[in-house]
């Protein structure tokens, strides 16, 4: 289980269930006024899968596109 609290504001957060037979590893979490999201590897047999959760709150505007984007190329391998 991987969870990100929100910090700032009330209520909120993300969090991911994951099996341990996947091996899971948190690469990242993040919180801003604008998004929450969350990085992780799955190990798998043959390969490591990356896993994103990402949570975008209404009524934020196309900045939020933006760190979903900068997100993305950050995680990358």
């Amino acid at each position: 289980m991987f969870r990100s609290d929100r910090s700032y504001g009330h209520g909120g957060g993300i969090l991911i269930y994951i099996h341990s037979s996947l091996k899971p590893v948190q690469i990242t979490d993040q919180q801003n006024p604008l998004a929450e999201y969350l990085w992780c590897d799955l190990h798998l047999p043959n390969t490591t899968v990356r896993l994103g959760l990402y949570y975008r709150p209404p009524g934020t505007n196309h900045e939020n596109l933006q760190l979903i984007i900068q997100s993305i190329q950050q995680a990358t391998f």
